[in-house]
């Protein structure tokens, strides 16, 4: 429960830039200029967007049962944090 309550930020912007860069290809889709476009695009969308209400769900959750209270919380958000940020740096360089 702890490590739900750490760094939501990262999550939800990684969810939130994805769902951001598939809007323009999805309102191609819809306006009929679909070539070169997936048909599984929106179901994609579907997808990050249930994983994004499911880690706001699981942040309400660990703040209810006060996991920010626990002994090592800033300690562990720290080194969430720093993983999270360079898992994410690498993931844009490749």
């Amino acid at each position: 429960m702890m490590s739900e309550s750490i760094p939501p930020d990262f999550r939800s912007i990684l969810i939130g830039s994805q769902l951001r860069e598939l809007k323009p290809i999805l309102a191609r889709m819809s306006a009929e200029q679909a070539e070169g476009v997936h048909p599984s695009l929106p179901l994609l969308k579907q997808i990050l967007e249930e994983f994004r209400d499911d880690e706001l769900e699981h942040l309400d959750t660990a703040v209810e049962e006060g996991a920010q209270r626990a002994p090592g919380h800033a300690l562990l958000g720290a080194v969430i944090g720093w993983g999270c940020k360079a898992a994410i740096g690498v993931c844009k360089r490749i």
